[in-house]
């Protein structure tokens, strides 16, 4: 029979190499969502932009209202302006270059287009839901921002497609915004049209396509990237 100090051994053994296992199978895991690789020289025309920091095109700041052509819709990196967005969820769209800076700080923005068909379960079946196919429409206007802030809407509600504001889309909305409530730190709920998938969430590089509200992966991109941009920051 063996001894009780030769047992306690064995087991701190045992829970050592188990231990050592899950940590490396953990580690062996992809990172949720697709990482995005740019090169930003062509985000914009550089050369009419004046006193910036042109050593990394990616991180400079520009003035509002330039035009980025951004590598992904919704972008993930480039240049952005002096100032961000704050958490919070949003019914109406703020500045891509506002809420890139906010990414830079370590937000995650969960983007949501109420004109795409969420996949939505109801027992006994799976039911498909279809909103509306209208375009959105709004001329953009300057941000006059300072800092961060909510900043301001560029397109109304009003003026935004109908199923943004019919009732449609209000379970996906709820969701998104009750998420945001429970878990509230440098997360922003923020409507597009015209995404290739109904509810996209974005980080600094990153970005994960989704065609329902599955908080399983949220809540894996969300621990994973939040606070996790190239500018950290002391914010609520």
């Amino acid at each position: 029979m063996k001894s009780p100090k030769i047992l306690i051994i064995l087991i701190s053994v045992v829970s050592a190499v188990a231990f050592l296992a899950w940590l490396f199978i953990e580690s062996s895991k992809p990172l949720p969502g697709e990482k995005i690789d740019a090169n930003c020289d062509n985000f914009t025309d550089f050369s009419k932009i004046e006193n910036i920091n042109k050593s990394d095109k990616c991180r400079a700041h520009i003035p509002d209202n330039t035009i980025v052509n951004y590598s992904t819709n919704p972008p993930t990196l480039g240049p952005h302006s002096a100032s961000w967005i704050t958490k919070g969820f949003y019914e109406e769209p703020r500045h891509d270059g506002n809420l890139v800076h906010s990414m830079e700080h370590g937000y995650v923005i969960v983007w949501y287009d109420c004109t795409k068909p969420v996949i939505s379960f109801q027992l006994p079946v799976f039911k498909t839901v279809y909103a509306h196919e209208e375009e959105a429409t709004g001329d953009v206007q300057p941000t006059n921002m300072t800092a961060g802030s909510e900043g301001l809407a560029h397109i109304k509600l009003s003026d935004m497609p109908k199923s943004f504001s019919d009732g449609s889309c209000d379970v996906l909305k709820n969701q998104i915004k009750s998420y945001i409530e429970k878990n509230n730190h440098k997360l922003i709920g923020m409507p597009r049209a015209g995404m290739d998938s109904p509810l996209i969430l974005t980080a600094w590089g990153r970005i994960l396509k989704l065609n329902s509200f599955k908080e399983d992966q949220i809540k894996g991109f969300v621990n994973t990237f939040r606070d996790n941009g190239p500018e950290a920051t002391v914010e609520p």
